[in-house]
């Protein structure tokens, strides 16, 4: 197993204004946030004013309902500048720079318009290839099923969690193939970046689920960085206040891994899949193997014309 995380640290600086970009764009999220829930919490504390459960009930439903304004966020604004990033990253490694007189913004934006046409259309096939690296990598992983017992049932069911957290690098790998190949649509470079993911599977997911663990490093720094300021406000405050404070060092903490940890994880997954799969050939026995465990793949097959 190698990491590549020299490379994806050597990536990441080289890609550092668009990572500015992006975690300018999530602390002004962060802050939009702060204030709809500095309101929420007034109109609480007002409401519990006159009654302290249907205060606590509005409240509840007030941050409820901010799940939903950030799932819009990721999918139009957050997702973008992740596959802005992830086609600035994929030219880095092919070609090992970007053409003259162009911003990393502005060229990565350009490529994700220029394969998939919006922004939706890449979320859809970033969702599909995951559904099958997802099935794919429970099925090579079925060998805890056969241990005996409720720790069988234990480990198993660990697996599946680490898999269903550590693949999403992987699908984000072969994504970021759509960048570097020049052939086809992107369906049939979703299709040939899957079979070629399941053929350097034992390199490939080992690496995503160790880089799954390390993206957690950042959260880890900046809980320990909140630990006394956090603390020291909880010291002065109770009630709604206590629970603004928590929500909002939350989403920072989430917002951190987000944009940190994953995107780091993200760079070192595209540089091994890169690394593994650049001189393998297509293989048909794999391709029929993903046919047979897959009805993604074989949607993705339809799209391609197969």
């Amino acid at each position: 197993m190698n990491l590549h995380l020299g490379l994806a640290f050597r990536l990441l600086i080289r890609t550092s204004s668009i990572l500015l970009i992006r975690i300018g764009y999530y602390l002004l999220f962060w802050a939009a946030l702060l204030i709809l829930l500095g309101i929420i919490v007034g109109i609480s504390y007002l409401v519990s004013q006159l009654n302290e459960t249907l205060g606590f009930w509005v409240g509840l439903i007030g941050y409820i309902l901010l799940i939903p304004a950030y799932l819009w966020a990721n999918r139009y604004i957050f997702y973008l500048l992740k596959g802005a990033h992830l086609a600035v990253v994929a030219q880095l490694l092919q070609q090992g720079k970007l053409p003259a007189g162009t911003t990393q913004v502005e060229w990565g934006k350009q490529q994700v318009l220029d394969r998939f046409g919006e922004v939706s259309v890449m979320f859809l096939v970033d969702r599909m290839v995951r559904r099958v690296v997802s099935r794919f990598s429970r099925q090579v992983m079925r060998v805890t099923r056969w241990i005996p017992g409720n720790f069988g049932r234990r480990i198993s069911s660990m697996v599946s969690r680490l898999l269903y957290y550590g693949t999403n690098y992987i699908d984000e790998a072969i994504l970021a193939r759509t960048f570097w190949i020049d052939k086809g649509s992107v369906w049939h470079g979703a299709r040939e970046g899957l079979i070629l993911y399941a053929m350097a599977w034992r390199t490939l997911l080992p690496n995503a689920l160790a880089l799954m663990l390390l993206s957690y490093v950042p959260v880890i720094a900046i809980i320990l960085i909140l630990l006394i300021p956090v603390g020291l406000i909880l010291s002065l405050v109770s009630g709604t206040a206590a629970v603004f404070v928590v929500v909002a060092a939350l989403i920072l903490v989430w917002f951190t891994k987000q944009v940190v940890g994953d995107t780091f994880a993200m760079i070192a997954m595209v540089a091994a899949y890169h690394r593994a799969t650049y001189d393998l050939d297509l293989s048909t026995e794999i391709e029929r193997q993903l046919e047979q465990i897959s009805p993604q793949f074989r949607e993705i097959q339809q799209k391609v014309g197969l």
